[in-house]
């Protein structure tokens, strides 16, 4: 596995507020905390892998956009 980089929950509230995300090396990750009780549920998970139309580089930072 890779080091986590960065973890933000979601701060601007609304519908959205209960989920989180975690970036590390060429992943993203979503979760949902609050729908199953006390545990995170993955809701989408992001690989930034190399394709014919991108490089797949690691990902150094994660941002919510309201």
């Amino acid at each position: 596995g890779h080091e986590k980089v960065d973890v933000r929950a979601n701060e601007f509230g609304g519908e959205c507020a209960n989920l989180v995300v975690s970036a590390g090396g060429t992943q993203v990750n979503i979760y949902d905390n609050e729908h199953f009780g006390s545990f995170l549920d993955l809701v989408l998970q992001f690989n930034n892998t190399a394709t014919d139309h991108v490089l797949g580089m690691p990902i150094s930072c994660v941002c919510w956009v309201a």
